[in-house]
């Protein structure tokens, strides 16, 4: 469904960062599968009902709403599965100083 709503948009920028991010987002949902499918049904109906009713302003509202929502309910599930890794520094990188 979410490479359909992409080819309907014909956003080339949009296209881009999906094809960029789908392995990852397909990675996300095998190790999350017990996140709230019925809920995510919903949502998509919901999404695809306005850009059926031509509301393209409600559909990206409900579209940003679905992300955060899958964000909120993946990051606890993937804590509890992936390894523990060094802390994240964030801001710039630094070059290795040469010698």
């Amino acid at each position: 469904m979410h490479e359909e709503i992409i080819a309907l948009a014909d956003h080339a920028l949009l296209r881009r960062v999906t094809k960029l991010m789908s392995g990852r987002v397909r990675w996300l949902f095998r190790l999350t599968p017990q996140r709230d499918t019925t809920g995510m049904w919903v949502e998509h109906r919901e999404i695809v009902d306005a850009i059926v009713a031509g509301q393209p302003d409600v559909a990206e509202l409900l579209t940003a709403a679905h992300v955060e929502r899958g964000r909120i309910e993946s990051m606890p599930l993937l804590a509890a599965q992936l390894p523990a890794s060094a802390p994240v520094v964030r801001g710039r990188r630094r070059r290795a100083a040469a010698s």
